[in-house]
């Protein structure tokens, strides 16, 4: 249907198509449709909710949980790879900042520290999503 509709097309067939639709009887049709659907019937009320939503908000959550819980079940090779991934970035921080933060001269040791959970906790951020 794009290949069809597309400008290129147009172009071909030297026409444009928006300007043959609203000339054509579909769309009068169509026009005629909506104004008839827009007037409501006699004796008819008005739509009113009681309230915004179909479900108040904790079992919103929990029908999201549920469905993320599901997702997460039947995709085991993702898990183990997000899993691997956490595992591997612990180790490789925790190598690389062995006994680091027992000896802190000064505030730029502290601020080594901190610039690497934050790293850590970034880079295992990324990896999941």
């Amino acid at each position: 249907m794009m290949d069809v509709t597309s400008t290129s097309m147009e172009v071909q067939h030297n026409m444009d198509f928006a300007i043959l639709y609203e000339e054509s009887s579909l769309h009068r049709e169509a026009e005629d449709l909506v104004e008839q659907l827009s007037i409501p019937l006699p004796n008819s009320e008005n739509l009113c909710f009681s309230h915004s939503f179909a479900h108040n908000g904790w079992i919103q959550l929990k029908a999201c949980l549920w469905k993320q819980n599901i997702t997460y079940w039947r995709s085991p090779q993702y898990n183990l790879r997000h899993i691997m991934m956490t595992v591997i970035s612990a180790l490789i921080y925790g190598v690389l900042f062995w006994k680091h933060a027992k000896v802190l001269n000064n505030e730029q040791d502290m601020l080594s520290v901190f610039g690497a959970m934050y790293l850590g906790f970034t880079t295992i951020g990324a990896f999941i999503t």
